[in-house]
Parts: C-alpha cells; sequence; structure tokens
C-alpha cells in the first residue's frame, strides 16, 4: 500500500486495487460526522479481519458501506483492524446523509 505524508493532498485518497492487481488512488474529502447519541457499536470479531465488506453487512446488512465505517473510526487502512476493536456506527439514516454532501454515486 501507498504511504503519503500527512497534509498530503494525497493522504485523504483511498489506495485500491483493480482485477489487474493494479493499485490506484481514489481522491475524495473524508467523511465528517461527529458521534450521536444513536450511535452504536462492534466489537472486530476474528471473522471480520481482512474482511471490511462483513462489518459493513453486520452493521447495516449492506456490504458497500465499509470505507464509510472506516473514515468514521479514522481508520486509513482497511485491512488493519485488530480482533476486539470497537467500532462506532453511525445510525444508518445519518451517515447516509453525511455521504450524500461528498456527492458520490452510492
Amino acid at each position: 500500500m501507498a504511504r503519503f505524508q500527512a497534509g498530503s493532498r494525497y493522504s485523504n485518497g483511498l489506495v485500491s486495487v483493480n482485477r489487474n492487481k493494479a493499485q490506484f488512488l481514489v481522491l475524495r474529502d473524508l467523511l465528517n460526522l461527529q458521534p450521536a447519541e444513536d450511535d452504536s457499536f462492534i466489537t472486530v470479531t476474528d471473522e471480520m479481519i481482512n474482511r471490511p465488506d462483513i462489518v459493513s453487512y453486520i452493521a447495516y446488512q449492506r456490504a458497500d458501506l465499509w470505507w464509510a465505517i472506516f473514515d468514521v473510526n479514522n481508520i486509513k487502512n482497511p485491512l488493519s483492524l485488530k480482533i476486539n476493536q470497537r467500532l462506532r456506527i453511525p445510525e444508518l439514516s445519518q451517515l447516509l446523509a453525511a455521504i450524500s454532501t461528498l456527492n458520490l454515486d452510492l
């Protein structure tokens, strides 16, 4: 994985890998969602290690929101979860409202 210096315009990007295993950088704004009383929490289990899609599915019954959960929890590397790590899970409607401010097509 590529590493970018803090403050770099690339530090908010996501490094992804295409089907040919070539890395590419996706630039976007970070999701800004303050803690709320109706947030819930998930404790990372062994089945979630290296599977951010499972975290998202457990939280929202959707596998595609893993990146938003990781943003909210200030996790840059989706493969860096640790067993027993506690993740904040915002209420779905609040999360989707925050995502809508990023002008992404989900």
